[in-house]
């Protein structure tokens, strides 16, 4: 019984009802977004538009992912959308330069 008791704050329910604070989410996320544009920049300027529309697609495909795995987009769109622009940032490092808009073909 006074295990239980010591050990209450370590439920993960607990941990996960509080929120974590978006603005500091936010800013963790868009900075390899930024650092991504200003490589893409830098490297060929002439794709940028394409790795634009690329990372919003990518973006997109993965919010709809987190739809498919159970998250409640309605309740927590902002965390979903941060977190998807995250992954995407991640991923749009492995695009190939091609200039494609088909996203398979840069990943």
């Amino acid at each position: 019984e006074t295990d239980g008791a010591e050990m209450k704050h370590m439920d993960p329910s607990e941990i996960a009802a509080i929120p974590f604070p978006l603005q500091r989410l936010t800013v963790f996320a868009v900075f390899p977004v930024v650092i991504l544009m200003m490589y893409w920049l830098v490297k060929n300027p002439s794709t940028l538009m394409w790795n634009l529309m690329n990372l919003v697609k990518l973006t997109g495909i993965i919010y709809a992912l987190f739809a498919l795995g159970g998250n409640s987009l309605i309740d927590n769109w902002q965390h979903s959308v941060t977190a998807a622009l995250y992954l995407a940032a991640l991923l749009a490092t492995t695009f190939r330069q091609n200039g494609s808009s088909n996203i398979l073909e840069e990943l």
